[in-house]
């Protein structure tokens, strides 16, 4: 199955992508990130890292934003839901047609993604509610969780199951809150860890991990 990947062809074809980096040659280099970034998501994976993911479908995204990776994890086959706590007020739906977004309350504009369609269907909700609600054999995956938010603590505190995607920097840099990383460090080990294409600057990566089994 052929996955679409606009941002992957964005980059390759703006700035170029050589070992694993975005290049910085163009002379508008760091504005064309930010573009690229607001345009599609933080963070940018290959084809084999959408694919590794999906293989732990279910899935539960929270804060998917856009829903650039949940798209591509649908076109993976993964059954996907995409959460945000305000999503874009509209999406574009299987066959490219522009949808109102169902649920999503008015008055709540998102300055970052507005007035951007979501790539697919995202649905309004609490981060903490929808790991909650996510059944047991379902695997939780948050990418760059806002900087000093509470959101990825409080939804990974929710969460029952044994897996976790998480894609973003690590402690002490420009993701979620310090909550998070103790949670992390106590709860869940660390499985799989995959290189991203990076931008100039960041120091992200996605990282499988597994909930670790209480001592008795």
């Amino acid at each position: 199955m052929t996955i679409s990947h606009p941002f992957l062809l964005d980059v390759a074809d703006t700035l170029g992508i050589q070992d694993g980096m975005a290049l910085e040659r163009h002379p508008h280099a760091y504005a064309l990130m930010k573009r690229m970034r607001r345009m599609y998501a933080y963070a940018l994976p290959d084809e084999d890292l959408i694919r590794r993911i999906a293989a732990d479908a279910p899935l539960v995204e929270v804060g998917a934003g856009l829903g650039y990776w949940a798209w591509l994890l649908r076109q993976a086959g993964a059954e996907v839901r995409a959460t945000d706590r305000r999503p874009p007020a509209q999406y574009i739906d299987a066959r490219g047609r522009l949808r109102a977004t169902p649920g999503r309350r008015s008055g709540r504009p998102n300055d970052w993604t507005e007035p951007r369609p979501a790539w697919t269907l995202v649905e309004e909700a609490d981060a903490a509610a929808a790991a909650a609600a996510a059944p047991d054999h379902a695997a939780l995956l948050i990418v760059w969780p806002p900087y000093a938010d509470p959101m990825a603590a409080d939804a990974l505190r929710a969460f029952r199951g044994a897996v976790v995607w998480y894609v973003g920097e690590g402690r002490g840099g420009a993701c979620a809150d310090l909550a998070f990383f103790d949670e992390l460090e106590d709860a869940w080990a660390p499985d799989e860890l995959h290189a991203l294409i990076r931008f100039p600057g960041m120091h992200d990566w996605a990282q499988r991990l597994v909930r670790r089994r209480r001592r008795r």
